[in-house]
């Protein structure tokens, strides 16, 4: 965030009263934005929604610039500022590289595209260090990251014949290893990376009757589709839902309909 940006996250919907524009990005559900949802809701100023996602029922604004070919929100944040001939800085460049970088895994997914890969050259060229962002988005984890990460690796459960590998996290486990959740970002790639595997799941108890989870894919698998069973949804490959109940109830119930969704169920068989 740039020294001209005043972050009033703390205030909440607070912040967002005499404002006469807003910005959503990255979100195409206005549920997404959690407690901020209803305040969202009844703004009567101009809303504009930048994304890249499967767009929803609900969208956060009126106004919405989308495209799901796009590999990230920042490649049409980069886009809108060359149509604009706005100045791209150090600092500006530093966080679309982020943003690209990371929605595309380090350029290994399969939303990466040679434009991707274009934009990314342009960004280097206006001043971003590779190595420096490597070290700054990969290679700065606490040390308690890799206890917690070795903690959920234990949870693993993985259907070899029904291609579907699932992971585990109980409530209170980021405040025991002095993490954020910011810090699980990536988590569910370990049970994509298992042979075989067309399915990964990350459940993640938020502690008060509430599970977060995030579906991932490989082949011709959407689990925005199969997300959507559960009022989530977000990409083809990339999707993520917030089901209410218990971390055992929600965990049984997925993986169970996942199996079913890939067709070696109870009714797929």
């Amino acid at each position: 965030m740039g020294a001209d940006v005043v972050d009033d996250t703390g205030q909440g919907s607070a912040a967002l009263a005499g404002i006469d524009l807003l910005i959503v990005v990255d979100i195409s559900d206005v549920k997404r934005l959690g407690a901020l949802a209803e305040t969202v809701r009844r703004l009567t100023v101009p809303t504009i929604v930048i994304d890249h996602h499967v767009a929803s029922d609900d969208p956060a604004g009126d106004i919405v610039f989308a495209d799901t070919s796009a590999c990230a929100t920042g490649e049409l944040i980069y886009d809108l500022a060359c149509e604009l001939d706005l100045a791209i800085t150090p600092e500006i460049a530093r966080s679309l590289y982020a943003a690209i970088l990371t929605d595309t895994g380090a350029f290994r997914y399969s939303n990466t595209t040679p434009r991707s890969h274009a934009i990314a050259g342009d960004l280097l060229s206006r001043g971003v260090d590779p190595e420096e962002m490597y070290q700054r988005v990969y290679a700065s984890a606490p040390a308690g990251r890799v206890r917690l990460l070795a903690e959920v690796l234990g949870s693993l459960g993985v259907d070899e014949q029904c291609g579907v590998a699932w992971l585990t996290m109980g409530a209170g486990s980021l405040e025991r290893h002095s993490v954020r959740s910011e810090d699980l970002d990536g988590v569910v790639e370990h049970a994509r990376s298992i042979a075989g595997t067309r399915m990964a799941i990350f459940f993640r108890d938020l502690g008060y009757g509430k599970v977060k989870i995030s579906f991932r894919s490989t082949g011709d698998v959407d689990v925005n589709q199969f997300a959507r069973r559960f009022g989530g949804g977000g990409h083809v490959k990339a999707s993520g839902a917030l089901v209410a109940g218990t971390l055992d109830e929600v965990r049984d119930r997925v993986v169970s309909d996942a199996k079913d969704f890939l067709g070696c169920g109870p009714t797929g068989r």
